[in-house]
């Protein structure tokens, strides 16, 4: 592991060998002070025993304690935003697993960190645009008492508050929300969703296509999939549903202009701007698909717009009987 330019690593342990002769020491300055005492038969020499068992025992401690002293400081440096890392460990023995255990702990803290700050940034800018065209559709209609401008404004109010229920969901996702899973079959997922005004959508394929998952997640990941689709496409949507070998495909077509291929992975963060949230009904997706052990990806369709592609784990089949 690297350090960082003048981030020395605390003193680490050579390994078991140190202690055993951090002890060993302390045994024969035992033994000797014994021996000493026996031959010489002094009760004086009582005190002294007494004093170089107890000093060889403070000195093995020290041995075997300092690392863990050193490990403990550097772990609070480095939780504070001191840069580098723990010193790698070089053994099997039990300081080595501490400092192991030490680096994955602070590594999960790092990755939490990232993720709530990358959200706060992606939720601010999310928020910005419904926000400044709620505040504009007010200005006009305090000023010209326009009726026009009241309905933009109640109009761009609704999107804000699906923009921050969106966001809400996405922090829940993020956090690790997992409703019980259970087998469900497609067409009760459809059951639950809502087609997206101004487009017509066409469901195609296997609607008795079996999936393992929570229910509630597996309808948002489909209300959020068309409304991306319904908000780049002219006029109309297609969603096909099917089974290849271990896989459920789920494909969402729409007859919009096509998504480049370089700004497709971009497409699935929020403030990207794809769809009409910016970004945020595509990372819905990419988060529910994700938590199910799935991958969802930006195609070309052939109906000439965009397509997306998600892959679900399908549900074994049960043992036929015998």
């Amino acid at each position: 592991m690297r350090h960082a330019p003048g981030d020395e690593p605390p003193e680490t342990p050579a390994g078991p060998a140190r202690l055993r002769l951090s002890l060993l020491a302390g045994v024969i300055a035992l033994v000797v002070a014994i021996a000493v005492t026996a031959v010489t038969g002094g009760l004086l020499l009582a005190p002294l025993v007494a004093l170089a068992a107890g000093l060889s025992a403070w000195i093995a401690a020290g041995c075997a304690l300092r690392p863990v002293g050193a490990l403990a400081r550097r772990y609070r440096d480095l939780d504070t935003g001191a840069p580098g890392g723990l010193p790698e460990p070089t053994g099997d023995d039990e300081i080595a697993g501490l400092t192991r255990t030490l680096a994955d702990a602070l590594e999960r803290r790092r990755d939490a960190a990232d993720r709530r700050l990358a959200f706060v940034g992606e939720a601010a800018q999310a928020l910005q645009a419904p926000i400044a065209d709620l505040r504009a559709d007010l200005r006009v209609a305090d000023a010209d008492g326009e009726p026009d401008a009241v309905r933009r404004a109640l109009a761009d109010l609704d999107r804000l508050q699906a923009t921050a229920g969106g966001l809400l969901l996405l922090a829940r996702l993020r956090a690790g929300e997992q409703p019980p899973r259970e087998i469900v079959p497609w067409f009760e997922v459809m059951t639950a969703v809502r087609n997206p005004s101004g487009v017509d959508v066409l469901v195609e394929g296997d609607l008795a296509t079996l999936v393992l998952g929570a229910r509630t997640h597996l309808a948002l990941l489909m209300q959020h999939a068309l409304e991306a689709a319904a908000a780049n496409a002219d006029g109309a949507v297609t969603v096909r549903i099917g089974r290849i070998d271990d896989v459920v495909v789920l494909r969402v077509d729409d007859d919009g202009p096509p998504v480049p291929p370089d700004g497709r992975d971009a497409a699935f963060t929020v403030g990207a701007g794809v769809d009409a949230d910016g970004g945020l009904a595509l990372a819905v997706v990419d988060e529910i698909v994700r938590a199910h052990g799935g991958t969802a990806q930006l195609e070309e369709s052939p109906r000439g717009g965009s397509r997306l592609r998600v892959e679900l784990p399908a549900v074994a089949a049960a043992p036929s009987p015998t």
